[in-house]
Order: structure tokens, then sequence, then C-alpha cells
């Protein structure tokens, strides 16, 4: 999409992103390609989500789970509503 000229905004709506995610990845992706220096690219590139659980840090009043300490582990192993995909 960015070789194709799409705004951050268009990005962002199209990968169904926050824009602010959607500007880091453009900035890695640039990094990237800036830190090989002149080389072609030849190789597949890819990238993942990563699954992390929610943090209610500062909130008062948790009531729909019991508080924990950080690192925490999750109830189930997979996506579940306790995780948040970044």
């Amino acid at each position: 999409m960015m070789v194709k000229g799409y705004t951050l905004p268009k990005i962002a709506v199209k990968l169904k992103i926050h824009i602010s995610k959607g500007f880091y990845w453009c900035h890695k992706i640039l990094y990237a390609i800036h830190s090989i220096g002149n080389q072609a690219l030849k190789e597949i590139i890819e990238s993942d989500e990563t699954s992390i659980l929610e943090s209610d840090k500062g909130k008062k009043g948790i009531i729909h789970r019991k508080s924990r300490k950080s690192g925490g582990v999750a109830t189930y192993k997979g996506i579940t509503n306790e995780q948040i995909v970044s």
C-alpha cells in the first residue's frame, strides 16, 4: 500500500488498525529498507500480530475480572477476549 501511494489514514482503515499503529509499522518498514542500503529486496517480508493480555492498569473498580499481578497468564490458550491483538 505504501508503494501504491496510499495515505496513512487510508492504510489504517483498509487494515482495520489504529492510525498510530499504521504510523509505527510504516516507519519500521522504512527503517528496515534504509538499513539494508542499496541492496534489492529478494525475499518475502512477513509481519505477524502479537497477542497480549488486556491491561486495566490505573482503572478503578475492575468488575469484569479479578485483578492480577503483572506477567499474568491468560485463562485459555489462543485468542480470547482477555487478549488484545497488536
